[in-house]
């Protein structure tokens, strides 16, 4: 039974870099190893850093009874391998902060549908490059649309009573045009023909 043990692994995770010992009888690199019997029978020996985020989280270390067994082609390999297990130890990492975050934005819009509904206040978005306007489900129900109803934007302009039209016509198109922002309060007419 191998107990635990640093000896092959202090170099690796001080340095980053992988260690390739291929006399381990004679090497200088492990000096005192808590199974030193088990070592007796090898005599190469592998320490490669597993890496999550540039930052060394373990080591991966292998060992054989050949003298001289990690080559070239073998070091290149296993150098591959460690990558692919710190790619994927990066990426169940990334996957599980994305899903938290997700998890906080779904919330989020919970809590903004709840004091969109209180309010009678709604948020909107424009996708200029497929002509559409994204309502909230506040903005929709205001415009006494259904749920989900994204106008283009000439619909939206549409909604605006014809004494409007022309101010939201000239504030969206700075908006736009000049990164103007602004602030107006004007009178729609809903889909139902309610001011």
């Amino acid at each position: 039974k191998i107990k635990p043990c640093r000896c092959l692994s202090d170099e690796v995770l001080d340095k980053g870099e992988y260690l390739i010992v291929n006399d381990l009888q004679n090497s200088t690199h492990i000096k005192i190893c808590v199974n030193d019997e088990l070592l007796a029978a090898c005599n190469s020996a592998a320490s490669f850093p597993i890496k999550k985020f540039n930052k060394v989280v373990g080591t991966l270390n292998l060992f054989s009874d050949e003298i001289g067994f990690f080559n070239k082609e073998e070091i290149k390999l296993l150098v591959e391998m460690v990558y692919d297990i710190s790619f994927a130890l990066e990426y169940f990492e990334t996957e599980k902060n994305k899903n938290s975050s997700i998890e906080k934005i779904k919330e989020s819009e919970r809590l903004l549908r709840i004091a969109g509904d209180t309010a009678k206040l709604g948020g909107w978005s424009v996708d200029l490059e497929n002509n559409v306007i994204i309502w909230s489900d506040e903005v929709a129900e205001i415009h006494e649309c259904p749920v989900g109803f994204s106008p283009t934007i000439q619909e939206g302009i549409n909604f605006y009573a014809p004494e409007w039209r022309e101010k939201i016509q000239e504030v969206f198109t700075k908006c736009i045009s000049k990164d103007i922002p602004f602030d107006e309060e004007m009178e729609i007419i809903t889909a139902k023909g309610n001011r």
